[in-house]
C-alpha cells in the first residue's frame, strides 16, 4: 500500500485473513485446553465429517450414467466442494488418520472395525476423484507412519510404485495429464520470475492473476510459491522454519498422537506443494491450521506432563484417548 501498488491486498481481506486463522487455531486450542471437548471427540467428529463427505462423493460417481470400473479419471467425482481435487485431499487425509487410528493398539475391536470401513471410503473416494495428487498425498502420510525400515516394507513400497508408474503409462489419459503438468509448469515458473521481481514484500495475497504479463491457470498450485509469492521470501522463510520446528517437536516427542499428527502435517505439506494455497485456498487453509493447531497442543500437553512425572510420555496412551 505504501508503494501504491495495484496488487496489494486490501485491508479488510487481510484482516478477515488474520482473524479466521487466529480463530480457528487459538479456538481449538482453548477447547481442547479447557476440556469443552475432548480429544477423543474431536477425533469421532473429524472422521464422521469425513466419511460424510466420501459417501456423497462415492454416490455421485456410482448414480453417474457412464460409471464403471475402467471410468477412473474419466468421470471425475467432486464432492459436496464441487472440486474433485479439494475432494480427494480431504479422502487422503482421512485415509492417513484411519491407518494412523488401526496402528494404534489402544483402539479397541469395535472402533477398530467402523475404521476399516472408513478407510474403504476414503480410497474409494481417492479412486473416484482421479487425482494423482491425492494418491502421492496418502502415500507420504502412510509412509511416515510406515517407514520403509525393513527389506519387507521398502519391497512392498517398491512393489506399488511399480505397479503405480506401469498403470500410469498404460494409461490413455497421458495427454490430459500432459497438458495438466504442463500447465501447472507455466504457473511456477511464472512465479518464479514474479518473485524475482519483488521478492522482499511480494505481490498481496491472491495477486497472481493481476500481476502483469499473466496468463493460464488462476494460481501458482504450490503452496511455497504462493507464500513468496503473496508475502516475499521472509515470509516463507518463517513458515518454513515454524513447520520445521514443530515436525522437530512431534518426531521428538514419539508418542501415537504426535506420530499421527506428523503423518498428517507432512500429508498436508505434499499437498500443498502439489496444488494448494495456505493463505488463499478455504479448502487447504482449515485443514492445515487444525493439523498444526492439534500439534502444538499435543506437544504442548506432552511437555507438561513431561515437567510433572519426568517422563516423555504421552497425556494419551493412544490416539483415540481422552
Amino acid at each position: 500500500h505504501a508503494q501504491s501498488l495495484e496488487t496489494a491486498t486490501p485491508w479488510d481481506e487481510q484482516g478477515i485473513l488474520i482473524l479466521r486463522v487466529l480463530g480457528v487455531s487459538l479456538g481449538i486450542l482453548l477447547l481442547l485446553h479447557k476440556r469443552y471437548i475432548t480429544l477423543r471427540q474431536f477425533t469421532l467428529i473429524v472422521i464422521g465429517c469425513l466419511v460424510i463427505h466420501g459417501l456423497i462423493g462415492i454416490g455421485q460417481w456410482v448414480l453417474h450414467p457412464d460409471a464403471s470400473l475402467t471410468a477412473w479419471r474419466s468421470i471425475r467425482i467432486q464432492g459436496i466442494v464441487g472440486n474433485p481435487n479439494p475432494y480427494s485431499f480431504f479422502m487422503a487425509l482421512g485415509l492417513v488418520l484411519s491407518t494412523a487410528l488401526l496402528r494404534d493398539p489402544s483402539t479397541s475391536q469395535a472402533p477398530r472395525l467402523a475404521l476399516w470401513g472408513s478407510a474403504l471410503i476414503f480410497v474409494l473416494g481417492i479412486l473416484g476423484s482421479g487425482s494423482r495428487g491425492a494418491i502421492i498425498t496418502a502415500a507420504t502420510g502412510i509412509a511416515v507412519l510406515f517407514p520403509p525400515s525393513t527389506p519387507r516394507r521398502i519391497g512392498i513400497y517398491a512393489a506399488i510404485l511399480g505397479s503405480l508408474v506401469i498403470a500410469y503409462f498404460a494409461s490413455t489419459w497421458q495427454d490430459a495429464n500432459a497438458h495438466s503438468d504442463g500447465t501447472r509448469v507455466a504457473a511456477l515458473q511464472f512465479s518464479l520470475e514474479a518473485i524475482a521481481q519483488r521478492p522482499v514484500i511480494g505481490w498481496g495475497l491472491e495477486s497472481f492473476m493481476r500481476i502483469p504479463g499473466h496468463s493460464g491457470i488462476n494460481a501458482p498450485h504450490n503452496m511455497l510459491a504462493d507464500l513468496a509469492l503473496s508475502s516475499g521470501v521472509i515470509t516463507l522463510g518463517a513458515f518454513l522454519l515454524s513447520t520445521a520446528l514443530v515436525s522437530y517437536q512431534l518426531v521428538r516427542l514419539r508418542t501415537p498422537l504426535t506420530r499421527t499428527l506428523l503423518a498428517l502435517l507432512a500429508s498436508a505439506f505434499v499437498a500443498g506443494t502439489l496444488e494448494y494455497s495456505v493463505l488463499s485456498s478455504t479448502h487447504f487453509r482449515g485443514p492445515w491450521m487444525l493439523i498444526i493447531a492439534l500439534a502444538c497442543y499435543a506437544i504442548g500437553s506432552s511437555r507438561g506432563l513431561d515437567e510433572k512425572t519426568h517422563t516423555a510420555s504421552s497425556p494419551q496412551k493412544g490416539v483415540l484417548s481422552s
